[in-house]
C-alpha cells in the first residue's frame, strides 16, 4: 500500500523503508506523526482490538506492553504527547503503536472508515521506524514491528506478495541478532 495518504517528510520515509532519506529528521517528522495518533479511548480499543480479535495470527506484543508501555509513552493526560528526550527507539515504539492499531482496525470492519485507516497507519508505523534509522539502531520493538508487517503482509492485508514478506521477517531477524538475547526475552 503506497502512502497516498501521507505527504511530504513522511510520505518519503514511509516509502524509503528501511534506510531513511538524507535529508530525514526525526525532530521535523516527529510533531506530525504525534498528530496522527487518535484519542486515547480509540487507540485503547483499537489496541485490544488487536489482543482480542486477532487470534489467528503471531503476537509478538503482550497486553502489558501495551498498557505499561506504549500508550503512557504517547499520551499524557488523555492527550497524544511527544516524549520527552526523544531517541530512535521512540520512534520504534511509535512504529509498533500505529501497527498495532493498523491491525486492530483490519479486525475491526464494524468501524466504518476501518480500510483507509488500516493504510495510514501501516504508512505512518514505516515511516516511523524509517525515522528510527532501524539499521543503525535495532531495538526490539522494531523487532516486533517488523513481525507485524510480515505477518500481515503474509495475509495480503497490505502488500500481497510473498517476497515482501520474507524480506520482513529477515530484516527481523537480522536486527535482532544485533539486539541483545536478555533483551528479547525480558
Amino acid at each position: 500500500m503506497l502512502p497516498f495518504q501521507l505527504s511530504g517528510a513522511l510520505a518519503k520515509a514511509s516509502m524509503s523503508l528501511p534506510f531513511p532519506p538524507p535529508d530525514a529528521s526525526h525532530d521535523e517528522c516527529l510533531e506530525d506523526l504525534i498528530s496522527h495518533l487518535p484519542p486515547l479511548s480509540d487507540a485503547a480499543d483499537l489496541t485490544e482490538a488487536y489482543l482480542v480479535r486477532n487470534t489467528w495470527a503471531i503476537k509478538p506484543v503482550e497486553r502489558n506492553q501495551v498498557a505499561d508501555e506504549l500508550l503512557p509513552m504517547f499520551y499524557r493526560k488523555g492527550r497524544p504527547s511527544i516524549p520527552d528526550h526523544v531517541s530512535a527507539e521512540h520512534l520504534h515504539h511509535l512504529a509498533l503503536l500505529f501497527m498495532i492499531m493498523s491491525c486492530g482496525l483490519s479486525a475491526s470492519p464494524e468501524i466504518p472508515d476501518a480500510p483507509s485507516r488500516i493504510g495510514l497507519y501501516y504508512n505512518l508505523s514505516r515511516a516511523s521506524l524509517c525515522l528510527g534509522r532501524i539499521v543503525e539502531h535495532g531495538s526490539v520493538a522494531a523487532c516486533q514491528t517488523l513481525l507485524l508487517f510480515a505477518v500481515y503482509t503474509k495475509n495480503g492485508i497490505f502488500d500481497p506478495t510473498r517476497e515482501v514478506e520474507d524480506k520482513f521477517f529477515g530484516l527481523a531477524l537480522t536486527i535482532a541478532s544485533s539486539v541483545s538475547l536478555y533483551q528479547l526475552l525480558s
